[in-house]
């Protein structure tokens, strides 16, 4: 028997916060390899989306960091944010987002 598979909008915002918090860590585990600078990113917008309570954003700029890094090349990366986003860095704003409930509301501002 085939199990039906439930939209991410279906699911409540804490449902789709840890959704995303699951892929936050396997990114961040420190024993992978570095990051590439796409990686690190769309990790970093993603991880702000998450906290502004934008699941879908955050789940679209989470699947452009699993993407090849060839498909970025004209792709205007702010280099300010890519700088920034560090690992320690991406860590650091990944624990504090673990830390605090799921964002009912967006934010958009």
């Amino acid at each position: 028997m085939a199990t039906a598979r439930i939209p991410q909008w279906a699911l409540s915002k804490d449902q789709q916060k840890r959704a995303l918090e699951h892929h936050f860590r396997t990114f961040l585990n420190p024993k992978t390899r570095d990051l590439a600078s796409h990686e690190r990113f769309f990790l970093a917008e993603s991880i702000a989306a998450a906290f502004r309570g934008q699941f879908g954003m955050a789940r679209d700029a989470l699947r452009d960091a699993y993407e090849d890094a060839g498909q970025f090349v004209n792709y205007a990366m702010d280099p300010e944010v890519v700088a920034k986003a560090t690992s320690s860095n991406l860590r650091r704003a990944f624990s504090y987002l673990e830390s605090t409930p799921a964002q009912e509301h967006p934010i958009f501002s």
